[in-house]
């Protein structure tokens, strides 16, 4: 059976980890303009026409890439580091991530629903499940796979072409999505157990299995930077050739949910050149690895505090675009979404950091 190389963390890999909360604080932040742009006739863009143009519309759609890449980023990272170590017969205390997880849920639920006391959250409270459940589908999906690592070792064990194998079901599943994107998405709001959502789950087991396999044999960074550099370029260049051929359909199609096959190359190509040793012996500051571990936390919070912050942050927007266009808004978003990053990171460390310490679950 072949083995991978047991390495320290890669401060490179940690800093993804942190690309990737950027991402997602992005992707949210620009999601109800993206919406807008990508339908003539909503509210936002009765109001702010523009928003159709041909260059805003290319950069929302690429912008709204980076939902799916930094989920994909998270569950790719995440397949890299434990599925090997099972693989490899070393101890994966999968009790002891569970209960990290279901702490965290725990606590950011509680704080929830104190914070409900005080401000309107009309989506929070103990006689509503779905900001426990489909709120938080990525988290439930996660602690499934973490369960679920014990056995995908074993089947790997036996299936020494296993590699070979996760290249296939990634066809086959990003086939599925590229059905569901551009022919049938379906309804907006899914159940739980509809085919659609379910394949969600599928592309983020995809995205654990592929980072798992990217755990195995070294590539050329050169090769591994050329790859992710193609990959930003053939991402901008569809996106813009899509707002120029005045499709805002298929710029949606291709960022669609958790569909995207341009978020998932983009994210693999990510990893991929992440992992790449400089030669040098580069030891990340501890800001940077505490950052970092918050990744978990930042997910569950947004998710929780959606109430509070969406609303906020679509009014700031609304009046940058009022007082600048485009590039107001761009530029007010962004800011917003760095922000937010780095108020909810600090908060997460100074709280469910500390507790799962207390906890000795960290």
């Amino acid at each position: 059976m072949e083995k991978s190389v047991k390495k320290p963390r890669n401060p490179r890999i940690e800093a993804l980890r942190l690309v990737a909360i950027v991402a997602i604080a992005v992707f949210h932040t620009f999601q109800p303009w993206f919406v807008a742009a990508a339908d003539a006739n909503s509210e936002l863009a009765l109001s702010f026409p523009w928003l159709g143009n041909t260059g805003c519309l290319a950069v929302l759609g690429w912008l709204n890439l980076l939902g799916a890449y930094g989920n994909h980023v998270f569950y790719l990272i995440s397949g890299y580091f434990l599925l090997p170590s099972a693989i490899s017969g070393r101890p994966l205390r999968t009790g002891r991530k569970v209960m990290v997880i279901l702490v965290s849920v725990l606590f950011y639920a509680t704080l929830s629903l104190l914070l409900g006391r005080i401000v309107t959250m009309e989506s929070v409270s103990l006689h509503q499940t779905g900001w426990l459940l489909g709120g938080l589908e990525f988290i439930w999906v996660y602690l499934a796979l973490v369960l679920l690592t014990p056995l995908m070792a074993q089947v790997a064990r036996k299936l020494p072409q296993w590699r070979r194998a996760v290249l296939v079901l990634a066809g086959v599943v990003f086939g599925l999505n590229a059905y569901i994107a551009f022919v049938s998405p379906g309804e907006a709001d899914r159940g739980l157990l509809e085919w659609r959502k379910l394949m969600s789950a599928a592309s983020y087991l995809v995205a654990y299995l592929t980072g798992a396999a990217l755990s195995y044999k070294q590539a050329c960074p050169a090769k591994t930077k050329r790859l992710l550099v193609g990959c930003i370029l053939a991402s901008v260049l569809i996106e813009s050739g899509l707002a120029v051929a005045d499709r805002p359909d298929l710029v949606a199609a291709t960022s669609f949910k958790s569909t995207s096959l341009l978020s998932y190359l983009l994210a693999v190509a990510s990893l991929a050149y992440a992992r790449q040793s400089t030669g040098e012996r580069n030891n990340a500051p501890s800001w940077h690895l505490a950052a970092a571990s918050s990744i978990l936390g930042f997910y569950i919070s947004q998710s929780m505090t959606s109430d509070i912050w969406r609303p906020a942050f679509e009014h700031a927007c609304a009046w940058a675009a009022l007082a600048g266009g485009a590039p107001s808004l761009v530029m007010c978003g962004v800011a917003l979404s760095l922000a937010d990053v780095c108020v909810v990171v600090l908060f997460d460390q100074l709280t469910r950091s500390k507790l799962l310490r207390l906890l000795k679950l960290s």
